[in-house]
């Protein structure tokens, strides 16, 4: 579904049957429909969502479907906030007419069958699971709940399909804890899932400098050439001098200049950035591929840059930084290191603001929870 909301594997006897408060950051609220539109009206629910303020989402939701071209994900939205709060019942009422509107919602479906699931309805769920992955075979979710009940595609058929991520181990524990903080770090979790390719005009903004310089040094040798050419062939040339000095300088740097480029948007649209169940997994790599997990618990703090350029595209990137981990020295001896890991162009204005809180919200509920501190300590 365009533009609809991401997967979100709710797990509904982990949630409990009213709001709390969360100890969120940044969860001010913004009055829907102010400039923005029903854009900003959408992003707005799914922001209350991702804070665990599922009866104030609802409300946003119902504002939305209000308006036939976004009814469906008004629906949508409306059941996945009713399932938070543990009403199977009136959350799938919505899925189903979510589902009546727009057929191809595999999330829907997903979720659809998370509530059969629950309710010991195991053939209804196998149902919902597949035709889920009939419409997105990769759907992650939909994928492990097939396989929890014996109808999901074996292993080749999940790495033909993307590769279904694995869930951090923290995540598994955070599930098993009764306590309400362990339940409301697994809801918030489950919301920000995602994977996505980035956007190559987020490295433009942020490298738009070392371009420039390289670039600047690659004219400099270009300008040269004239001189260079004249020294080790002192017959008169084809053409004229200043002909020679004023054409091949530019043909160098531009070739030059279009190689980087080139070089670098394949590299940058080869990589895929996934986040799911509290784990980070980046895939780069043009020839040699290279995978790269973090655990989420592992994350000590996050900035937002932006450069000049990033402000006007929209783009920007987030910096993970890492906690000390111990790596062994040639002698034996361990010893800490820093770390930080650079998301660069994973998301835009709005949306990209969205995924900062959300991940500080993640990182704030996992540092402090006793089960992440005992592991920490």
């Amino acid at each position: 579904m365009a533009g609809g909301l991401a997967c979100r594997a709710v797990d509904v006897g982990e949630i409990m049957n009213s709001t709390v408060s969360l100890p969120l950051q940044g969860a001010g609220t913004v009055p829907a429909g102010t400039g923005a539109g029903f854009e900003g009206l959408l992003e707005h629910a799914k922001a209350l969502l991702a804070q665990g303020r599922a009866r104030e989402s609802e409300d946003a939701f119902r504002q939305l479907a209000e308006f036939p071209a976004y009814e469906a994900e008004g629906l949508y939205g409306m059941g996945v906030a009713r399932l938070m709060l543990g009403d199977l019942e009136t959350a799938s009422s919505f899925l189903d007419q979510a589902l009546d509107r727009d057929p191809a919602n595999a999330n829907a479906l997903y979720q659809l069958g998370l509530i059969a699931h629950k309710r010991q309805r195991h053939a209804e769920a196998r149902s919902c699971y597949q035709r889920a992955l009939a419409i997105d075979p990769s759907h992650a979710a939909a994928l492990h709940g097939a396989r929890v009940l014996g109808s999901g595609p074996g292993p080749a058929a999940v790495r033909a399909a993307g590769g279904a991520q694995t869930s951090s181990a923290i995540y598994d524990y955070l599930r098993q804890d009764p306590s309400l903080l362990s339940r409301q770090t697994v809801m918030v979790m489950d919301v920000l899932e995602m994977t996505v390719h980035p956007a190559f005009t987020a490295y433009a903004g942020r490298y738009l400098a070392r371009f420039v310089a390289f670039t600047g040094m690659a004219l400099a040798v270009a300008i040269s050439w004239p001189l260079l050419s004249r020294t080790l062939a002192p017959n008169p040339p084809i053409i004229s001098p200043t002909v020679a000095r004023a054409l091949i300088p530019a043909v160098i740097a531009i070739a030059i200049a279009l190689a980087v480029l080139a070089l670098g948007y394949v590299r940058v649209r080869s990589t895929r950035i996934t986040i799911h169940h509290g784990r980070l997994q980046i895939r780069k790599g043009i020839l040699s591929r290279r995978l790269l997990n973090i655990d989420l618990w592992r994350v000590s703090s996050i900035e937002l840059e932006r450069t000049l350029l990033n402000r006007v595209t929209g783009d920007g990137t987030l910096v993970l930084e890492l906690q000390h981990q111990p790596r062994p020295s040639r002698a034996g001896h361990g010893r800490a290191r820093d770390r930080s890991v650079e998301l660069t162009g994973i998301a835009r204005g709005v949306r990209l603001d969205e995924i900062y809180q959300q991940l500080l919200n993640i990182v704030f509920l996992l540092r402090s929870s006793p089960i992440v501190k005992g592991i920490i300590q």
